[in-house]
């Protein structure tokens, strides 16, 4: 059945429940899928959905439904799986700028319409007071330091997996469920992350500060699928968000640009651009603005195309190097602050087999060697790794489970 032909059939006097219809489509979908991703019909004979929930005793779940594919897809696994949902739009943000619509009413919209064809219940629960104070104020004051902030780690950390898990269980949920690329496991005896199967939107990285302790609490039903086959589900059984695009960067400033858009709260200043030889070769607009190995928007101010090595908050100055490759962007060392790991895993036990992430999406380098100095850690590793950046996160993969993270000093 065609995305088509199930519109025609929802409309049509005396067509299947729609439950039927997307029963019927999902058939259709995994039999497309690879034979890894496949699954055995239950005894009700719903295919499609992974071995990860069906071992799962069965319960009322409270999905964050932010209206987008991936989020879609994990309440239609779930529904097929025999869980009671209830899905909850996560409103964070609902301010305009510039003349620009803040995008929630958007996805509160198509969340909305997802509801309607999953047949559950959505509600609309505000955590914009919670999301100012602790993910965009850490955010205002990690740029106001000099540094760089992962708002993504932090909401994950203190708004989804912390404050809606709190007020979902306390409404009468046995679990939460998010449409995060991620899976659940145990190491040492310890429910952990491990990473999603689909290497190019494993998304581990942006829960590593999840507390662990809540994770038995936590369904990630797409973990075990790549974006390919999410939307395939998605298109097969005709949900509406099956071509919608993923957001990019921060949800909440919508087209305009991150410096147009901080500029409104950042204390900035112009200040001097400083050169690998200690040349003043222009002025930045403020210092907050800018990142490690950044290279973007420094052209006009200094005249020559120049890479970030380091920023200097005191003196407001931001130091570059005229070469992209230049050893002043490289390091085999760093130190962080602010480690978590699991209560059972221990990293200077695992160096044998530890690596190391140090923004999302790059590649894991071998940890050579974890020791304390004072009361931060210095993580030294195999090979250099370019533009290390403080106040990013670096986080820690035994295999492909995630046991620990630390702020980068």
């Amino acid at each position: 059945m065609t995305k088509l032909d199930l519109r025609k059939s929802l409309k049509s006097p005396g067509s299947p429940p729609k439950s039927e219809l997307l029963f019927n489509a999902v058939t259709d979908a995994s039999a497309s899928l690879p034979s890894d991703k496949r699954t055995s019909k239950s005894s009700e004979g719903k295919p499609g959905v992974p071995d990860t929930l069906r071992k799962s005793s069965k319960g009322k779940v409270y999905l964050g439904l932010s209206g987008g594919v991936d989020s879609s897809v994990a309440g239609y696994l779930l529904k097929q799986a025999g869980y009671d949902i209830k899905a909850v739009y996560l409103k964070n943000w609902s301010e305009s700028s510039f003349g620009n619509q803040c995008p929630y009413l958007e996805d509160l919209e198509s969340a909305r319409l997802v509801a309607a064809e999953l047949g559950i219940e959505l509600e609309i629960w505000d955590y914009q007071e919670q999301y100012k104070k602790q993910v965009f104020k850490y955010m205002i004051d990690t740029y106001q330091a000099g540094k760089t902030p992962n708002p993504d780690i932090a909401c994950n950390q203190e708004i989804k997996f912390k404050m809606f898990l709190k007020d979902a269980l306390k409404a009468g949920a046995d679990y939460i469920a998010t449409g995060h690329y991620a899976r659940l496991g145990k190491l040492n005896n310890q429910l952990v992350i491990r990473q999603g199967l689909d290497p190019a939107k494993d998304q581990s990285y942006f829960l590593a500060r999840v507390d662990q302790s809540k994770l038995g609490k936590v369904l990630l039903p797409i973990g075990e699928y790549t974006k390919s086959e999410v939307r395939a589900i998605a298109g097969q059984v005709g949900l509406s968000t099956s071509g919608r695009k993923d957001s990019q960067g921060l949800c909440f400033i919508g087209e305009i640009s991150l410096v147009d858009f901080m500029g409104q709260y950042l204390d900035s200043q112009p200040g001097e651009i400083i050169d690998q030889d200690g040349q003043v070769i222009g002025q930045h607009q403020g210092f907050q603005y800018y990142t490690i190995g950044q290279r973007h928007g420094l052209a006009q101010e200094s005249g020559r195309k120049v890479y970030v090595y380091k920023i200097d908050p005191d003196n407001n100055q931001v130091h570059v190097t005229y070469e992209v490759d230049s050893p002043l962007l490289y390091s085999q060392e760093f130190l962080i602050s602010h480690l978590v790991t699991s209560k059972e895993i221990d990293l200077t036990q695992l160096v044998t087999d530890l690596s190391v992430v140090t923004r999302y999406h790059d590649q894991p380098i071998r940890v050579l060697g974890v020791e304390t100095v004072d009361n931060n850690w210095l993580i030294r590793v195999q090979s250099q790794i370019r533009a290390v950046t403080s106040g990013q996160y670096a986080v820690f993969y035994h295999q492909d489970y995630l046991v620990g993270s630390g702020v980068i000093c």
